[in-house]
C-alpha cells in the first residue's frame, strides 16, 4: 500500500432536491437522476481518490453509483439520513489500497429537526497505519443564530467525542464533509483547536459552493499525524451557476493528498 493516498470529499445533490422547482433554468438531462448519476461516476472516477465521502446520498444511488464506478475496486457503506430529503454520508474505498477495519454510525438524533444529520465513522488500514474517517453533515445554522441555539457547532463537538470514544488507538484522524459553516466559523474553530488542520486553508481558490456568494462549506480536515497537499478544484465564483455540464451537483468535490507524517 502506497504511503501517500487521495481522499475526496463530496455534497452529490440529493435527488429529491435535483428538481425543476428549485433549478427552473437547468435543462432535463442535467436533472435526470440517472444521467447524474453517470456524471457523478465520471466526475469521481477522474478525481481518482483511494477513499471518498460522500454527502446527501440514498443506499440506493450508493449501491448504483458502485456498480457504475466499476471496473474501479470501490467498496462503500452508507448511513441514511432521518430525513427524506437530505439523503445520507456514505464511505467508498478502494479495496486494492485500504483495508476497511471497522465502522460505526452517528445519528444526531438529539437535534431532531426536519434535516436531521449523520455521520459515518470508518476505520480503514492505509499504508500499515490506522486511519480513522469521520464523514458528516451537519446542519445550517442561520445567521444571527444565539451561540447556544446553533445547531451545527453542536453536532461537530458531539462527533469529535465520539470519535475519541470510539477509536481512541487509530493512528490519524480525519473529518471529512459539509459543515454548512464558513472558515471562521464556531464549528470550524472546535475542529482547528483540537488540532485539526484544513487541507485547503492555504489554497487561493477555497470556495465550493455558491449560495448567492462563493462560499467554502466543504472540507476535509486531518490532525498531526498526517501532512496534506491540496488538489485545486474547480473555481467557484459568485457568478457560478451550479448545477452545470461540467459539474453535477450544487457543490464541487474537494480532494487533497495525504501521507503518515
Amino acid at each position: 500500500m502506497s504511503a501517500t493516498f487521495t481522499v475526496t470529499t463530496y455534497n452529490v445533490l440529493a435527488n429529491s432536491r435535483a428538481t425543476k422547482d428549485r433549478y427552473p433554468r437547468l435543462p432535463d438531462t442535467l436533472l435526470d437522476p440517472d444521467k447524474r448519476l453517470r456524471a457523478i461516476a465520471k466526475y469521481l472516477l477522474a478525481c481518482n481518490a483511494d477513499i471518498i465521502c460522500l454527502q446527501e446520498i440514498d443506499a440506493y444511488s450508493a449501491y448504483q453509483l458502485e456498480e457504475a464506478l466499476k471496473p474501479a475496486t470501490y467498496v462503500h457503506t452508507v448511513l441514511e439520513s432521518m430525513s427524506s430529503d437530505r439523503g445520507g454520508c456514505a464511505i467508498f474505498y478502494n479495496f486494492q489500497t485500504t483495508k476497511m477495519l471497522r465502522i460505526t454510525e452517528v445519528k444526531y438524533d438529539f437535534f431532531m429537526a426536519p434535516t436531521a444529520r449523520v455521520a459515518l465513522m470508518m476505520e480503514l488500514e492505509v499504508a500499515g497505519k490506522s486511519l480513522l474517517v469521520a464523514n458528516t453533515h451537519v446542519a445550517w445554522d442561520a445567521p444571527g443564530t444565539a451561540v447556544q441555539q446553533q445547531v451545527g457547532p453542536a453536532q461537530v463537538y458531539f462527533l469529535l467525542g465520539a470519535m475519541t470514544q470510539n477509536f481512541p488507538g487509530s493512528n490519524g484522524r480525519i473529518v471529512c464533509g459539509g459543515l454548512n459553516a464558513s472558515p471562521d466559523s464556531d464549528a470550524v474553530h472546535l475542529l482547528t483547536s483540537a488540532g485539526y488542520r484544513d487541507t485547503h486553508s492555504d489554497a487561493v481558490n477555497k470556495a465550493t459552493c455558491n449560495v448567492g456568494q462563493a462560499a467554502q462549506v466543504d472540507y476535509i480536515f486531518h490532525d498531526a499525524a498526517l501532512q496534506a497537499e491540496a488538489i485545486p478544484h474547480a473555481l467557484v465564483t459568485d457568478g457560478s451557476a451550479l448545477p452545470n455540464d461540467q459539474e453535477p451537483s450544487d457543490h464541487v468535490a474537494v480532494s487533497a493528498k495525504l501521507s503518515w507524517v
